[in-house]
């Protein structure tokens, strides 16, 4: 059966970003089904794949866990995921503002393969049009974000580290006591934290840690709209706060730890001009929380975002109006044919290195076994050569070369 829409979606943070977009195809009658992956039992994933199926089953999407035999107008995907669903287009969807890591993210086999590109705004259409036809679109989860105002005796600070080895979470539990004598504490923990089995003991000590402590299921929209500041590492968290003009300051080891060839984290360059707020050291990062919130400091950072990102009173509908135009085919069909040419050539290529890789290994061993041989044979022949000047210079040698000459009539 052909249908118009699958969407696959690997935890509840991409769910809630393309939701909004979503439901407004399927209020406009465009028939969608939602994919999760599977994973094996073991680190993690497994369990927070599961909790996602429950969450979508229980609002009534259709879910599937495989591939199944139906054929897909347009294919939304938030990265590559491997799943071998049938489609026409393939769009990537974002679920970040922009990127901490783009030694992770912004690399061209995760990109080339997309027949469209849904982006943040200006700058991210930018740099991800080396790769393929970009759309920028407000931000979905924003789309009705309101500033409130809690009070309190402290201002109110939201916590919100990344993961693995970028996370800061070691390195601020020592400083929390001394945070909580000048602000309100509250910590949400990534995705990853939540779920993944060698992260839960640091996401324990931090919930024992803070004034209030919410795991992914916990709207980060719902802990903005209080927040007086936030506090990040390499989580793209940074670039929420600076879409809503909330002031934000970094503490991680390296700012630029996740550039890739000659492109510099954006963070870093935020740092390199001045607006934002950085440090390594424990002891700086009071003072650089009280820095990050300078009014001069945080106009000029609103005004990097409105330059930046796209503020929208409907990206909703306009996400959906991007989709639509691939279910119904009114994109360039030149554009797309050229495309389809760039990405066979490109993962031809890159499908084939493993190969050559593996070959010229092999070539490598061939060639050392050759040396190797090579060197052996010139000892042995070495060793031959010197005895063979050993047995001529005997006398025994001498005088049977002697008989020799004589029986044969010649001279020595």
């Amino acid at each position: 059966m052909e249908k118009d829409l699958a969407v696959i979606v690997v935890n509840y943070i991409q769910f809630v970003n393309v939701k909004p977009a979503v439901d407004e195809l399927i209020r406009q009658g465009f028939c969608t089904d939602f994919f999760i992956p599977t994973f094996a039992a073991g680190d993690g994933f497994d369990a927070m794949t599961e909790d996602l199926q429950n969450i979508l089953q229980k609002e009534g999407y259709p879910v599937f866990r495989s591939a199944n035999d139906d054929f897909y107008k347009v294919l939304l995907e938030p990265y590559p995921c491997g799943m071998p669903i049938r489609h026409k287009y393939l769009l990537r969807y974002r679920y970040t503002l922009l990127s901490t890591k783009p030694n992770i993210v912004y690399v061209p086999e995760k990109y080339l393969m997309y027949d469209a590109i849904l982006c943040s705004g200006t700058l991210e259409s930018a740099f991800l049009s080396a790769y393929g036809k970009t759309f920028p679109v407000g931000d979905l989860k924003y789309e009705h974000f309101t500033k409130r105002k809690i009070e309190r005796e402290k201002p109110t600070l939201v916590y919100l580290p990344t993961y693995g080895d970028n996370c800061s979470i070691e390195r601020i539990l020592p400083l929390l006591d001394e945070l909580k004598e000048h602000y309100y504490v509250i910590s949400k923990v990534h995705h990853g934290t939540n779920f993944l089995v060698n992260e839960k003991e640091r996401a324990e000590r931090l919930r024992a840690s803070s004034d209030e402590f919410y795991d992914s299921h916990k709207s980060l929209a719902e802990l903005l709209e209080i927040a007086d500041i936030v506090l990040t590492d390499a989580s793209g968290s940074v670039f929420d706060a600076l879409y809503l003009g909330i002031p934000v300051a970094l503490f991680c080891d390296e700012i630029n730890k996740n550039r890739i060839g000659g492109f510099d984290t954006l963070q870093y360059k935020l740092f390199e001009k001045g607006l934002l707020p950085y440090t390594n050291d424990p002891e700086k990062l009071l003072k650089t929380l009280s820095d990050a919130q300078d009014p001069e400091l945080n106009a000029a950072q609103r005004a990097w975002a409105k330059q930046t990102f796209i503020y929208s009173d409907h990206p909703a509908k306009e996400f959906a109006e991007v989709v639509k135009s691939y279910i119904d085919g009114t994109q360039d069909d030149r554009y797309l044919a050229l495309h389809a040419l760039l990405k066979d050539r490109f993962y031809t290529l890159l499908n084939e290195n493993p190969t050559l890789v593996a070959r010229a290994k092999q070539l490598e061993a061939e060639n050392a076994d050759l040396v190797s041989r090579n060197q052996e044979l010139s000892e042995r022949l070495a060793q031959a050569e010197a005895s063979l000047r050993y047995y001529e210079s005997g006398k025994l040698y001498r005088l049977a070369k002697k008989l020799y000459h004589l029986k044969n009539g010649k001279d020595e």
